[in-house]
């Protein structure tokens, strides 16, 4: 599989893993076997990762920028740091992303009940 970023895109990666691990080791360390603790677990975690994200993207981003004056027309522009893409996707995006996976499992979880065994 090719991984594309661009910048700082790539960090929503391991974000996102950890994530995914904390939320099934906290399933298996309280022995969550309802469907709604691990639907819960699930959306807290995943948010808590849109957090961190949407934290570092502003960061980044809230750098002050260059200044530049174009020649031939004197008009000054400012160019600011972009904290980059992952996927072709603008890494400020990506925290909605996760937040959306966490809510479709959670959904997944209370509809197929069936599927917490597999954990």
């Amino acid at each position: 599989m090719i991984i594309v970023w661009r910048g700082w895109g790539i960090v929503v990666l391991p974000i996102a893993f950890v994530a995914m691990f904390l939320a099934i080791t906290i399933i298996h360390s309280i022995g969550a076997s309802s469907p709604a603790i691990v639907g819960l677990v699930e959306v807290a975690v995943s948010g808590a990762a849109a957090l961190g994200i949407w934290m570092l993207v502003n960061h980044i981003e809230s750098e002050p920028g260059q200044t530049f004056i174009n020649k031939a027309t004197g008009q000054e522009f400012e160019v600011k740091r972009s904290a980059g893409s992952l996927f072709f996707i603008p890494t400020r995006y990506w925290a909605y992303i996760v937040v959306a996976a966490g809510v479709f499992a959670a959904i997944q979880a209370t509809l197929h009940p069936e599927s917490l065994g597999q954990l």
